[in-house]
């Protein structure tokens, strides 16, 4: 073997090495399926029981989504809804809504946080991205049917980015009292009476 293919040879094998050690692995941690009451702020009306629980945390969001999505304004929100009454109830994302003050906070499409998780994480071959996206499907919050004694959970992503213009390196401003940063309200649909039981709002904090 000349020089010149040894050299071809080597630099075919150093960019093996890159790609495979740049592909991304994630390791996910499922959300637990436990019952709403058993939330630190879960609301109880005509028993049934709603909770909300924000994970914007960078921590948990890593461990749960396998990126920070706080960093790109986005606020996952998950609702857990319990069925403890005497009929059936229909619950969905159009039933849920976020506000700042009186501004109301458009969730994003789960195909946008997967696009975003596979970025943060580099190279993705399409078994990991064919996963993820399957992964982060089963996650978001959905249309369905709890009928007494089951239970539900999902998540909404939220964009809460804004935008505030040139922030300063040297000045800031902190609330030693801060308020919530929004308010998650939302409600369930009686199947036989077709009434609706309004829940919160929820207080969210980021």
């Amino acid at each position: 073997m000349n020089r010149t293919s040894s050299y071809l040879l080597l630099c075919l094998l150093v960019c093996v090495c890159v790609c495979v050690c740049g592909c991304a692995s994630y390791d996910v941690v499922e959300l637990p399926p436990r019952e709403a009451d058993l939330y630190p702020f879960a609301k109880e009306e005509r028993g049934v029981w709603m909770a909300v629980d924000d994970i914007s945390k960078p921590k948990r969001a890593r461990k749960y989504f396998g990126a920070d999505l706080a960093d790109h304004g986005i606020h996952p929100v998950e609702l857990i809804v319990s069925n403890r009454g005497q009929d059936g109830i229909s619950v969905g994302p159009a039933d849920v809504l976020m506000l700042r003050g009186r501004e109301i906070i458009d969730p994003l499409p789960i195909e946008r946080i997967a696009s975003l998780v596979k970025e943060r994480g580099g190279i993705v071959t399409d078994a990991t991205a064919e996963q993820l996206d399957l992964f982060l499907s089963r996650l978001a919050f959905r249309e369905t049917v709890l009928e007494p004694g089951q239970s539900y959970h999902g998540i909404i992503f939220f964009d809460v980015a804004e935008d505030t213009g040139p922030v300063s390196r040297f000045f800031r401003v902190v609330s030693l009292y801060p308020g919530p940063s929004f308010y998650v309200k939302a409600a369930v649909t009686e199947l036989e009476s077709k009434q609706r039981i309004p829940f919160g709002p929820f207080s969210v904090y980021r």
